[in-house]
């Protein structure tokens, strides 16, 4: 009984003690971008009007590099949004954040893309720029 509880208190010791360094050399290892979803509004001949962006508007990340995009819905009820080449579809919340994480292996420009605001009808077109470097 005894050696059971000693084996018990070495395997949580060595959790307690080597897990958390795992777990914080995974989050080191992703680069993380913060990217935020922004209302302009505007009055063009006596019309209101206003449109959405993501800010910044164009991030720029190396090839192979993983990447920890945490989109924050600043304003707006919701952002349903796509990087179509990379296969990443998501939502984000008014008040909430959504993070994806990718790894891009080939150089180019990838469209992040809002589909509630797509054309100019719906106050957009809201599209950020991935842009991968070798």
């Amino acid at each position: 009984m005894k050696c059971w509880k000693q084996s018990l208190a070495g395997v949580m010791m060595l959790c307690f003690f080597l897990l958390p360094s795992q777990v914080q050399a995974t989050e080191e290892a992703a680069r993380v971008i913060h990217l935020y979803t922004i209302e302009h509004n505007a009055t063009i001949n006596g019309q209101k009007a206003e449109v959405y962006r993501w800010d910044p508007g164009q991030i720029v990340v190396k090839k192979g590099e993983t990447v920890s995009l945490h989109i924050h819905g600043f304003h707006g009820k919701e952002h349903i949004f796509s990087i179509p080449k990379l296969n990443i579809k998501g939502k984000v919340h008014k008040g909430m954040t959504t993070t994806v994480t990718f790894s891009a292996d080939q150089p180019g420009t990838y469209e992040l893309i809002c589909h509630n605001h797509f054309t100019s009808q719906q106050h957009g077109p809201m599209i950020g720029y991935i842009t991968v470097i070798d």
